[in-house]
């Protein structure tokens, strides 16, 4: 059975470049079509103090792997020089979505955007993102 990790952390960062050149571009190459998240994890038994997170607008519904367990695999994560850094494909509303949800929270005082996540070590270094769920909370 392999190793599962659950870990969470608040979104410290978020940068989403788009612009009319690379929309042009997009038909051809993709360019600008992502979505960085950045963060501090908490201490965890990963021996990773941050991480990071792209997004990745698929111009088609992406097709994800599972793992042996026949859980779902959203991607991959690589354990680097104590930062965990993956990708995800999302398809077209999946990702406006997020960065809907990023644009009008992230901003505010007072509101964190926490993700969740749930790993699976598929190697000495690689983990597989079994699970992703993120939620708006306040300081109240």
């Amino acid at each position: 059975m392999a190793q599962t990790e659950q870990i969470k952390f608040s979104v410290n960062q978020w940068t989403h470049l788009y612009s009319l050149t690379q929309a042009i571009q997009h038909q051809a190459d993709n360019s600008g079509r992502s979505l960085l998240i950045e963060g501090q994890l908490p201490a965890t038994p990963l021996a990773a103090n941050r991480i990071s997170l792209r997004f990745i607008h698929a111009t088609q519904t992406p097709s994800y792997g599972q793992t042996e367990d026949g859980q779902i695999q959203l991607g991959l994560m690589q354990l680097e020089n104590e930062r965990l850094a993956g990708d995800i494909h999302v398809a077209d509303d999946v990702f406006n979505e997020l960065k809907k949800n990023l644009i009008e929270y992230a901003d505010i005082e007072g509101i964190h955007i926490v993700f969740s996540l749930e790993l699976l070590n598929t190697g000495s270094n690689l983990w597989a993102i079994s699970r992703l769920d993120y939620a708006m909370k306040g300081d109240r």
